[in-house]
C-alpha cells in the first residue's frame, strides 16, 4: 500500500514538474526523491518497524540512500530517452511502468537488506 502511495507521489510531482517546464531529468530527479522521502519514513515506521531498531538514521538510511541512488539513474535515463526520442507525454505515461518494475526490486532490497 505505501509503495503505492510513494508511486502516486512520484508520478504526480513528476507530471507538474513537467508541464510547469522542467525538464524530464532534474523532474524525475525531484519526484523520485519527493516518493523516496514519503516512502522511506512510511516503510521504515509501519512495513519493516522493528522494535529492537526504533532509529530509522545510520545503517537503514545509508542502505536505502545506495539503493535508491542506483534506482533513480535507471529510471531518470529511461524517462530522459523517452523525453528526447518521443517528448514529454510518452514520457509520462511510461513513468509509471518503469517506477513499477523498479518498485518490485527497492521492495525486495527494503525487506531483505535495507531495514534489517
Amino acid at each position: 500500500m505505501f509503495g503505492l502511495v510513494q508511486v502516486g507521489v512520484d508520478g504526480l510531482v513528476f507530471l507538474a514538474l513537467g508541464l510547469a517546464g522542467l525538464a524530464a531529468f532534474p523532474a524525475n530527479l525531484l519526484a523520485r526523491a519527493s516518493g523516496a522521502m514519503a516512502g522511506f519514513l512510511l516503510n521504515g515506521r509501519v512495513t519493516f518497524a522493528h522494535p529492537a531498531r526504533p532509529s530509522l538514521a545510520g545503517r537503514p538510511l545509508r542502505r536505502f540512500a545506495l539503493v535508491w541512488s542506483g534506482l533513480t539513474l535507471a529510471s531518470t535515463l529511461a524517462v530522459a530517452v523517452l523525453d528526447a526520442r518521443f517528448g514529454l507525454w510518452p514520457a509520462v505515461a511510461a513513468k509509471p511502468f518503469i517506477d513499477a518494475v523498479l518498485a518490485v526490486l527497492q521492495f525486495t532490497a527494503s525487506r531483505y537488506w535495507i531495514y534489517r
